[in-house]
C-alpha cells in the first residue's frame, strides 16, 4: 500500500495579514485616543503631556472631571463594559461597582484621590449585563497651568 501523503490546507493571505489588521486597527484607536486627550488637554491646560499618559497598557479611558463625574469615555469603554459611552456621562464610575467590588479597594482609591494622587490596582467591576471582571486601572490626577486639580484619567484593563 502506498505511503499516503497528509495534505496540508493552503495558507491563506488572511492567515498572515490578519494580525497586522489588527495591529493596525489598534495603532488608530490609540491616535484617535490620543487626539481627543490633546483636545482636552489644550482646553483645560493640562501640564501632563497627553501621549506620555496613554504610555500603559490600556483598554478602556475614562476621563472624569474634578468631582470625578465622567465627561468622556474611549470606545474601549463599552467593548469593556457593555455601556454606551453616552450613559456613562454624567456619571460617577462607582455605576460600575457591585458586591465582588472590595470595600477595602474603594477605600483606597478615594484616600489617593482625595490627595490628589495617582492609584494603580486591580478592582471588580461589572458590565452592563451583570457580568462581574476584574479590571487593572491607572488613575492619574490632572492638573492645569495654574497647579489646580482638572480632571482624572483612568486606563483600564481587564485581566483574567
Amino acid at each position: 500500500m502506498p505511503c499516503e501523503k497528509k495534505r496540508t490546507p493552503p495558507l491563506l493571505s488572511w492567515d498572515i495579514a490578519q494580525q497586522g489588521y489588527w495591529n493596525l486597527l489598534e495603532h488608530g484607536r490609540r491616535q484617535q485616543d490620543h487626539l481627543v486627550l490633546e483636545q482636552f488637554a489644550q482646553r483645560y491646560g493640562w501640564t501632563s503631556n497627553a501621549r506620555e499618559l496613554l504610555d500603559a497598557p490600556y483598554q478602556a479611558l475614562v476621563l472624569t472631571d474634578s468631582r470625578q463625574i465622567i465627561s468622556w469615555v474611549n470606545p474601549g469603554f463599552k467593548e469593556m463594559t457593555g455601556y454606551p459611552g453616552q450613559y456613562a456621562l454624567g456619571k460617577s464610575p462607582k455605576f460600575l461597582q457591585g458586591n465582588r467590588t472590595d470595600p477595602r479597594t474603594r477605600q483606597e482609591i478615594r484616600e489617593r484621590l482625595s490627595l490628589q494622587k495617582p492609584y494603580a490596582g486591580t478592582i471588580v467591576n461589572y458590565r452592563k449585563n451583570g457580568e462581574a471582571y476584574k479590571c487593572v486601572v491607572k488613575i492619574i490626577p490632572l492638573f492645569n497651568e495654574q497647579d489646580a486639580l482638572s480632571h482624572y484619567l483612568a486606563l483600564e484593563r481587564e485581566v483574567a
